[in-house]
C-alpha cells in the first residue's frame, strides 16, 4: 500500500477533454476514497473528508507498536464508512474550475465519520453541512461560488449532517445524533450498538433561520433494525437502506415507510438509487455475474407486507419505467 507518499485527489473529469485535478494540481494530504461533486456554471465543487494525521500517527502507521491502536493510515484500501474515535477528519470543499485547476478550498468543519459530506449547488450557491470541532454540534452552511460564508446556521445535541436538499425557499436537511445502545452477547461479553436518531430541518434559503425541527420516528425504528446512509428523494421524502432492502420514508407521514422488498434475485446487490424530476423513485441493483443482465426494481409497499412491481431487464430502461404511480 502507498499510505505513506502524498496523496492526491484524482479521476474527477469535467468533461472527455478536461484535464483531471490529479494532473494539475497536488495538495499533499490523505484523503479517504469517498467523495462527492457537484456542478456549477464555473466548473464544480467536491466534497471529501481529508486526515491529519499527527508525527506520532505517522509513526505508528508505519512501525506498529505491538497490541497498539489503529489508525486511518493502517486500515486496508477500499473501507468503507471508516469511524475514528475523535474527530480526526476534517471536512473539505474544493473548487475546481473547467480546466480542473484549484481554484480555492473551504473547511466545513470536522467528524469522526470517513463519508464525504453533503453538498448541493442552487441557484449559484452552495449549500452543506458537517458537524463542528466542538462535540454535539453540527453546522448547515450556505457559501456563494467565490467560497464566502453567506450564513452558518448551528445547531446543538446532533452529531452528523446526513443529507441535504434544496426546494425552492427552503433548504431541507436530515440530522441525526449517534445513539449507543448496549448489547450482550451469547458469551455474557458486552458491546455498545450505534445507530443514528434522526430529526428532519427546514430553514429559511436567505436567513438560515429554522423553519421545522422535527424528530423521524420511523425512520429511527428502522435506524435501530440497521437501515441506514439516508439521502432525500424529495424535499419530504428520503429512504434508508441496509444490505438488501430500503425504506422510503414520508416527512408528511412521519408514522409510515415504503418498503423495498429485500427477495432480491439471487447473486444481485442494491447497486444504485435515483430519483426522477418529480415523486419518481428507482432502485437499481447490479448482478455480481458479468453475464447477468442488471434489474431495475421499484419501491412498492402496503401495510406491513412487501412487493415487488415493474421488473425490467433492458439497458437503456424503457421510459414507462419512470412512471410510479404508488408514491403520492
Amino acid at each position: 500500500m502507498n499510505y505513506f507518499s502524498k496523496i492526491i485527489i484524482a479521476g474527477l473529469f469535467l468533461c472527455n477533454h478536461c484535464k483531471t485535478f490529479a494532473q494539475l494540481t497536488q495538495p499533499e494530504g490523505y484523503f479517504t476514497s469517498e467523495a462527492k461533486a457537484v456542478a456549477s456554471d464555473s466548473g464544480i465543487i467536491v466534497s471529501i473528508k481529508k486526515f491529519n494525521p499527527t508525527d506520532a500517527d505517522i509513526e505508528n502507521a508505519i512501525k506498529p507498536p505491538k497490541n497498539g491502536p489503529w489508525n486511518f493510515l493502517m486500515l486496508p484500501y477500499g473501507s468503507k464508512k471508516l469511524l475514528l474515535n475523535n474527530k480526526g477528519f476534517e471536512s473539505k470543499l474544493y473548487a475546481l474550475n473547467k480546466a480542473g485547476e484549484v481554484v480555492w478550498e473551504y473547511t466545513l468543519g470536522y467528524s469522526d465519520k470517513s463519508q464525504a459530506s453533503p453538498v448541493v449547488i442552487n441557484d449559484n450557491f452552495i449549500f452543506a453541512g458537517e458537524s463542528e470541532e466542538e462535540d454535539n454540534k453540527i453546522a448547515i452552511q450556505k457559501i456563494d461560488l467565490n467560497g464566502k460564508k453567506v450564513w452558518k446556521k448551528e445547531l446543538d445535541s446532533l452529531d452528523n449532517v446526513d443529507d441535504i436538499i434544496v426546494s425552492g425557499d427552503m433548504v431541507c436537511a436530515l440530522v441525526s445524533f449517534d445513539y449507543y445502545q448496549k448489547v450482550v452477547y451469547p458469551d455474557n461479553t458486552y458491546g455498545n450498538k450505534m445507530f443514528p436518531v434522526y430529526f428532519y430541518v427546514q430553514l429559511n434559503i436567505e436567513t438560515g433561520e429554522i423553519i421545522k425541527k422535527e424528530y423521524q420516528k420511523m425512520g429511527v425504528y428502522l435506524s435501530g433494525k440497521h437501515f441506514s446512509n439516508p439521502v432525500f428523494n424529495t424535499p419530504y421524502s428520503y429512504y434508508l437502506s441496509n444490505a438488501d432492502s430500503a425504506a422510503f420514508i414520508s416527512t408528511l407521514e412521519l408514522d409510515k415507510a415504503r418498503i423495498v422488498s429485500d427477495k432480491l434475485a439471487e447473486g444481485s446487490i442494491i447497486k444504485q438509487i435515483s430519483v426522477g424530476p418529480n415523486y419518481y423513485h428507482l432502485l437499481y441493483t447490479k448482478a455480481k455475474s458479468r453475464n447477468k443482465i442488471p434489474t431495475l426494481y421499484t419501491q412498492i409497499i402496503m401495510e406491513r407486507k412487501k412487493y415487488m412491481m415493474w421488473i425490467f431487464r433492458s439497458n437503456p430502461l424503457p421510459r414507462t419505467a419512470f412512471y410510479d404511480p404508488c408514491f403520492p
